[in-house]
């Protein structure tokens, strides 16, 4: 959409989930733009990026971009222990 081009990740996150509703949440591309939005809406959404990008992965388990994501975001929920983190890097390396 275009506000996630502008990086408007609040009002990309509401878009993303009417087409979280249209797909029934069985598209893992539209779960991991959902994902992405709310992980760049800011800590206090990184569960719900998190839980997006977890069912991404389980329907996309070879999909590099939402393994990292699912990394990052892990990253940013642990805050000083990225064992989580590492642990999703590595999967993705074992992908390539």
């Amino acid at each position: 959409t275009v506000s996630y081009l502008r990086k408007n990740w609040g009002e990309s996150a509401n878009y993303f989930e009417q087409a979280l509703k249209t797909s029934k949440s069985k598209n893992a591309k539209v779960l991991y733009a959902v994902g992405l939005a709310y992980k760049y809406k800011g800590l206090k959404d990184i569960d719900i990026s998190i839980a997006h990008l977890e069912k991404a992965t389980s329907l996309d388990a070879k999909n590099t971009d939402i393994i990292l994501a699912l990394g990052d975001a892990y990253l940013v929920k642990d805050q000083g222990n990225a064992s989580r983190a590492i642990k999703q890097y590595n999967n993705a390396l074992k992908v390539n």
